[in-house]
């Protein structure tokens, strides 16, 4: 039977999977010109935390558990949504890639909102109990 929490444990491993893409793609791109920075290693330990998540989501119930799925989303966020508001800043000024890469990277800021706003009201929800 598919429930609600398969769905939840599927956004989270999505987004999770996301954001390791992202962190090896930036930390990649940063040893060939780009600058290193801490946030690759923030997205990378939010991902799998988030990750984690999923799996706690589907094997348990308890309320600690709500705790680990967001606290991965909230890393994600962390560095997503200020660069995409910077991205789309520097699209507005003419000083950002095309069309569909901006449309990608809006996905992907779409995807952790989901999953941090699916996260925290999980969380209240465990904790109403």
């Amino acid at each position: 039977m598919f429930t609600v929490r398969i769905l939840i444990s599927i956004l989270y491993l999505l987004t999770g999977l996301v954001g390791l893409y992202w962190s090896v793609q930036l930390t990649l791109t940063g040893m060939y010109g780009r600058p290193f920075s801490w946030w690759y290693g923030a997205i990378f330990v939010g991902s799998l935390i988030l990750i984690l998540g999923a799996i706690l989501v589907r094997v348990s119930g308890r309320p600690w558990t709500g705790w680990v799925p967001l606290t991965g989303s909230v890393f994600l966020a962390a560095y997503f949504i200020p660069a995409i508001i910077i991205t789309l800043q520097r699209y507005a000024k003419g000083q950002a890639s095309g069309s569909v890469e901006l449309a990608i990277r809006v996905a992907v800021v779409l995807l952790v909102v989901a999953s941090l706003i699916v996260a925290a009201s999980d969380k209240l929800r465990l904790n109403a109990k």
